[in-house]
């Protein structure tokens, strides 16, 4: 139920991904011209080529291939003769997982992104209430300074009504 792409030898493998961008890589370790470490590396080289799980395939059962392998940045290891169920339930999980990461990322951005409209409309409202505050300072200043005038003269004429001299 998978489409497929084939490439006989290494660099061929590699113009195939840079053109096509798969979703899951199937590597042998033994290829003509690049072998199957080296495309790997390559592809984790490759802008998108982080996100892209890769198996790597082989007869190759000694700890150093295994090690290679995985320094490489295959995700998987299988050695031949293949077992069909098991390579199709790694297939299955790893591209279950890819789709799950490409899910949560997209999330991540919405949220982020609502996090940043979120984050203008409040600067946007301190901006508001700093200048309210500004314009309430204002006013306040200047009925006090109305208020003032007029009430400095009233104390003033009721000290003088109030003074003893008057009386």
């Amino acid at each position: 139920g998978y489409e497929f792409s084939l490439a006989v030898d290494g660099n061929s493998a590699l113009s195939l991904f840079n053109s096509f961008h798969p979703d899951l890589v199937l590597l042998d370790a033994d290829m003509p011209g690049l072998d199957g470490f080296q495309v790997c590396s390559e592809i984790r080289k490759h802008p998108s080529g982080n996100t892209v799980p890769i198996i790597m395939i082989t007869a190759l059962e000694d700890d150093e291939s295994v090690e290679r392998a995985f320094m490489a940045g295959s995700e998987e290891y299988v050695t031949k003769p293949i077992h069909w169920a098991v390579l199709r339930q790694r297939i299955r999980l790893l591209l279950e997982r890819k789709q799950s990461d490409e899910e949560l990322e997209n999330y991540t951005q919405r949220l982020e992104e609502m996090v940043a409209e979120r984050t203008t409309e409040l600067m946007a409202a301190k901006d508001a209430a700093e200048v309210g505050v500004r314009v309430k300072n204002e006013f306040l200043s200047v009925i006090s300074h109305e208020l003032r005038t007029p009430l400095n003269s009233i104390i003033g004429f009721s000290n003088v009504l109030d003074s003893p001299e008057l009386g």
